[in-house]
């Protein structure tokens, strides 16, 4: 990176293309189902409290945002009334905000598409975060203390210090095709 008039480093191509590079390989950790069943297994010893589908929210924050247990435990949210927030993860370094919503479904029906109303809602919460006060204060009315605490603590990073965001939906299930702006 190289920086300009003592500002902010941008970015050259080559760092650009490092970083596409970095991602793609992240992104794409896919194991089959019954392998990443086993490693699920395995983050039951580490984390007994967790339940399955946190322990899947874990997985996927570990394997593809954070390389770290530890920092991937202490994103998610483990609230029920997290609006489907799973997992918020601040990366400082990266100046970016993760949320994370994670569905881990198995046996029958596994097959079948996410309802796209569930994916559709994501995106909402971005809206959220970078609305007005009031529209915020509407949007975590409801939410548990916890997840109102790190969603705040993302939107003020996103809104003064201009992180950027990134929405996850992780499912073991197949997605939905959606169309956006019709047809």
């Amino acid at each position: 990176m190289r920086s300009v008039n003592g500002l902010r480093p941008v970015p050259t191509l080559r760092d650009v293309v490092l970083s596409a590079e970095c991602m793609e390989k992240k992104v794409f950790v896919n194991p089959p189902l019954e392998d990443l069943s086993g490693q699920i297994k395995r983050l039951e010893e580490r984390y007994p409290h967790l339940s399955r589908e946190e322990r899947f929210a874990l997985w996927f924050q570990s394997a593809n945002i954070t390389n770290d247990d530890e920092a991937a435990a202490s994103s998610l949210t483990g609230a029920p009334k997290d609006k489907g927030m799973d997992a918020i993860h601040i990366s400082e370094t990266a100046k970016t905000v993760f949320i994370t919503q994670s569905k881990y479904r198995t046996g029958k029906g596994t097959k079948r598409n996410e309802s796209p109303n569930d994916v559709l809602a994501l995106p909402q919460i971005a809206r959220a975060l970078r609305s007005t006060s009031e529209l915020y204060r509407r949007f975590t009315a409801e939410l548990d203390p916890l997840v109102v605490d790190k969603l705040t603590g993302a939107r003020e990073r996103v809104l003064k210090r201009r992180y950027r965001l990134v929405l996850y939906y992780v499912t073991t299930k197949n997605q939905p095709r959606i169309t956006v702006g019709g047809r």
